[in-house]
C-alpha cells in the first residue's frame, strides 16, 4: 500500500471518528434533556383547549401566547394564589418576546365563580384556571401555560452564579433587611450582582416606590412595582441568557425542571430548547394591565379586601392586543366610555366616589 493511499485512509478514519464523536455527544446531549423534561410535571391538556388542533398551531403560529404563573403555595395549599401572572407572546415574524404583567388585584370574572381577585383563579382551580379567566376577561388565546415554584427563581440565579441588576438606594436597603443574606449589598443607586435569596427578596417586593420604566415622571408602587421588578428580573435573566450556550441552558432546565407544571408536549419543550439559542436574539418589551388610567382603587363591600377595578375593558382589551399584535387599528367610541367592570351592585373607591355597574 503506497504512502499517498495509507495517508488518506488515516484521514479518512480521523474523519469518520470525529464524525461519531460529535454523534456520541448529541445523542448524550438529547439522552440527558430528555431525562430532564421527564422530571417536569407534565399535565394533560384540559377540555377547554382544541386538543390535537391547538398541538399543531403552537409550532405555525406567528405570535404563541404562553401563560406564565409564580406559584406561591402555603403549607397544605395546592396551588396557593399566583402573585406573578405575566403572558409571554413569542412573536416569530418580528423576532419579538412580550411579556406582559397582568395586576393580581384586578376586579375579573373567573368562571364558575364570579368576580374576584385575578391571582384567586390559580388558587381555585390552577393554571386551567387561570387560563380561561385570562381568556375570557382580556379576549386572548393562550395556548399553553407554564407554572413554576417561587423557589424556581433562586435555582436560576443559582445556576447563572448570581445576577447583575439596577437598583436604587432604597431597593437595596430593602434587600438587605428582608433577603437574610450576610453579604450585604452597598446601599447605593447602581447596578449590582444578587445573589438568589437577593434576587427573589427583591422580586417580591412591593414596599418601595419604583420609576416607571415606560414613563420617568411616574412612580410605580405596591402591586405594580413588584410587577415591574419582576419583568426587571425577566429581563436581566434574558440578558443573560445571552450569553449562555445549550450546556448552561440545560442546566437551568434540569435545576427547575421538578418545580415546574405545564401542558406543553415533550417535543414542543425539546423544540424550545433547540431554538434558545435563536430566541435569545429577539427584542424583549414589557407591558402591564389595567394601565393607571383604566383602574380605579376600589373596595370590595361583600369581601371585604382592596381591588383594582377595570373602568373600560373594551379599552383594555384593545390595548393589549396592540401590544402584543401590532396590528389593532380600529378605533371603537366605545372605548372612551367607563362604566366599571364588575357584577357587584356596589362598590365604594377609595376616593369615597360610588360605582353603579
Amino acid at each position: 500500500m503506497s504512502k499517498s493511499v495509507r495517508k488518506k485512509k488515516i484521514i479518512l478514519y480521523s474523519v469518520l471518528f470525529f464524525i461519531s464523536l460529535v454523534l456520541i455527544v448529541i445523542a448524550c446531549f438529547i439522552i440527558y434533556i430528555n431525562n430532564v423534561l421527564n422530571s417536569i410535571n407534565f399535565e394533560s391538556t384540559p377540555d377547554f383547549y382544541s386538543d390535537d388542533a391547538n398541538e399543531k398551531q403552537t409550532t405555525n403560529l406567528k405570535v404563541l401566547n404562553v401563560l406564565v404563573l409564580g406559584a406561591d403555595a402555603r403549607p397544605g395549599e395546592k396551588n396557593g394564589r399566583s402573585d406573578c401572572i405575566l403572558v409571554v407572546s413569542i412573536n416569530i415574524e418580528r423576532k419579538k418576546i412580550k411579556v406582559t404583567s397582568i395586576m393580581r388585584d384586578t376586579w375579573v370574572d373567573i368562571p364558575g365563580w364570579s368576580f374576584d381577585k385575578a391571582c384567586h383563579s390559580f388558587a381555585y382551580g390552577g393554571p386551567s384556571l387561570a387560563v380561561q379567566m385570562i381568556e375570557k376577561n382580556f379576549d386572548i388565546k393562550i395556548y399553553r401555560y407554564a407554572s413554576i415554584d417561587f423557589s424556581g427563581f433562586e435555582d436560576i440565579v443559582e445556576v447563572l452564579n448570581g445576577i447583575s441588576m439596577y437598583l436604587t438606594k432604597e431597593e437595596s436597603r430593602y434587600i438587605n433587611r428582608y433577603s437574610h443574606d450576610k453579604n450585604y449589598l452597598e446601599e447605593k443607586d447602581g447596578v449590582q450582582h444578587l445573589s438568589p435569596s437577593q434576587a427573589l427578596a427583591h422580586v417580591g417586593d412591593r414596599n418601595i416606590f419604583k420609576i416607571d420604566p415606560t414613563n420617568p415622571g411616574n412612580k410605580l408602587g405596591d402591586d405594580y412595582a413588584r410587577a415591574s421588578r419582576q419583568r426587571d428580573f425577566i429581563k436581566a435573566v434574558f440578558l443573560e441568557f445571552k450569553n449562555c450556550n445549550l450546556g448552561q441552558l440545560s442546566g437551568i432546565i434540569s435545576k427547575i425542571s421538578t418545580k415546574i407544571t405545564t401542558n406543553f408536549k415533550k417535543k414542543e419543550l425539546l423544540k424550545f430548547v433547540s431554538n434558545c439559542l435563536k430566541y435569545k436574539n429577539f427584542e424583549l418589551e414589557e407591558y402591564a394591565i389595567p394601565e393607571s388610567d383604566d383602574y380605579l382603587g376600589c373596595f370590595d363591600l361583600e369581601q371585604g379586601m382592596s381591588i383594582l377595578g377595570i373602568k373600560n375593558i373594551k379599552r383594555v382589551r384593545f390595548r393589549l392586543k396592540k401590544f402584543i399584535f401590532e396590528d389593532q387599528n380600529d378605533y371603537d367610541e366605545t372605548l372612551d366610555e367607563d362604566r366599571l367592570y364588575s357584577d357587584v351592585p356596589v362598590k365604594i373607591s377609595l376616593s369615597k366616589e360610588i360605582w353603579k355597574p
